[in-house]
C-alpha cells in the first residue's frame, strides 16, 4: 500500500564504519557482502513470517566502472551486478555469506564486466538496431527494462563506498547520507556511504511496508554488536 499522502519515507542507520568493516572481514567478505547478506535474510526473515516462500531474492548492485575502465565522463558510468539467491530455508547466515561473496567476487570481475559492456556496444553497434527509428526504439527500451530489470530485482543496494571531499569541505560536513529513490516496481531502495568514518544505511520507501527495514536493523545490530542511530524524515510511520 503506497504511502499517503504520498510521499517518500527516509531512514538512515549511522554506525562505526571502522568496527563493521573490520566484523565483515572477520567473515570473510566486504562490507558490501556483508550488508548484501544481512538484507537478503531480511527479506526472506519477513517473508517467511508472513506464510509467503521467496525462493529467490535478487538485489541490484550498481557497480562504479572507473576503478577498472578510467573515464573523464560525467555522465554515471556503472553496470548493474544482480545477487542473486535462492532461499530454501536451509542456507545458514555463513553459507549466505559466501554465497553472497563469491557472486560479487565474480560479477565484478574485470573480464566479466568486460564482457557485458561488449553485448551493449554489439547491441548499439548492429546495423539492424541501428536501423529501427528512434520513435520505435526508446519505447522498446524502456519495455525491456522494466521486463529484464525491474522486475526481475527485489531491491536495489548502492555503496558508494569511503567518500572522499576536498580539503576546504571537510569541516562542513558530519556524514554522507546516500539516498536512492525508490520506483513503483522497487518500492524500497538501500543506498550506503562513509565519511568520518561513519558508515550511514539509508533506506527509502514509497510504501507503508516497513517490516524489512526494521528486521534488517536488528539483524545488523544482533550479528555485529555495534550500536546503530537511526533517525527518519517523518514521512508516514517513521520506524
Amino acid at each position: 500500500m503506497p504511502i499517503e499522502p504520498p510521499g517518500i519515507n527516509v531512514i538512515h542507520g549511522v554506525m562505526d564504519a571502522g568496527k563493521v568493516n573490520a566484523f565483515a572481514k572477520a567473515q570473510g567478505t566486504s562490507l558490501t557482502g556483508f550488508l548484501l547478506s544481512v538484507l537478503i535474510q531480511a527479506i526472506h526473515d519477513e517473508k517467511k513470517a508472513g506464510d509467503r516462500r521467496e525462493e529467490r531474492i535478487a538485489i541490484a548492485v550498481p557497480v562504479s566502472l572507473r576503478r577498472h575502465f578510467p573515464s573523464t565522463t560525467l555522465r554515471n558510468f556503472f553496470y548493474v551486478a544482480n545477487i542473486d539467491v535462492s532461499m530454501d530455508g536451509y542456507v545458514t547466515f555463513d553459507d549466505l555469506i559466501k554465497d553472497v561473496s563469491a557472486q560479487l567476487a565474480d560479477k565484478t570481475d574485470k573480464e566479466n564486466l568486460q564482457a557485458g559492456i561488449n553485448r551493449f556496444v554489439s547491441l548499439q553497434t548492429n546495423p539492424l538496431t541501428r536501423a529501427v527509428p528512434v520513435m520505435l526504439k526508446y519505447p522498446v527500451m524502456r519495455f525491456g527494462f522494466n521486463q529484464l530489470g525491474e522486475r526481475l530485482k527485489t531491491m536495489t543496494l548502492s555503496n558508494l563506498g569511503n567518500i572522499k571531499l576536498p580539503e576546504a569541505m571537510k569541516p562542513y560536513v558530519d556524514r554522507m547520507e546516500v539516498v536512492l529513490y525508490p520506483t513503483r516496481k522497487s518500492p524500497i531502495n538501500c543506498g550506503i556511504g562513509t565519511l568520518n568514518d561513519r558508515l550511514t544505511i539509508t533506506f527509502s520507501r514509497s510504501i507503508m511496508a516497513q517490516e524489512i527495514i526494521r528486521t534488517f536493523f536488528m539483524l545488523l545490530k544482533e550479528k555485529t554488536g555495534q550500536d546503530i542511530t537511526v533517525y527518519s524524515n517523518d514521512w508516514g510511520d517513521g520506524i
